[in-house]
């Protein structure tokens, strides 16, 4: 029986440690990437007043052209007017429930 279990991976295995270069090369790209995440938020938090009057405009267009084209197989205006309110949902979920590196209170 103990022969069995002879052979079983010990868990968890050790990490190995990348070398130094790699660790610079990956918080470097890190904070590359925070930072134009951060002024993404920034540029659409300044325009985000504006930005939801033309969602607003867009989206009642893309409804009334979804009603008017419902049974129309080749406009695909349902999933026109599904994609357009995803992004708006996305944009205003992420301006204001982005986190910029605040501690949350709770």
């Amino acid at each position: 029986m103990s022969e069995v279990f002879s052979n079983v991976i010990p868990f968890p295995l050790k990490k190995k440690e990348l070398p130094k270069k790699y660790v610079l090369y990956l918080s470097l790209c890190k904070n590359i990437a925070i930072f134009f995440i951060r002024l993404g938020w920034t540029i659409l938090a300044l325009l985000w007043p504006l930005l939801v009057k033309i969602f607003g405009i867009d989206l009642f267009f893309q409804f009334i052209r979804m009603l008017w084209l419902w049974n129309d197989k080749q406009k695909h205006a349902g999933l026109q007017f599904f994609f357009h309110l995803c992004l708006f949902m996305a944009f205003s979920w992420f301006v204001c429930g982005y986190n910029q590196g605040q501690k949350k209170s709770t």
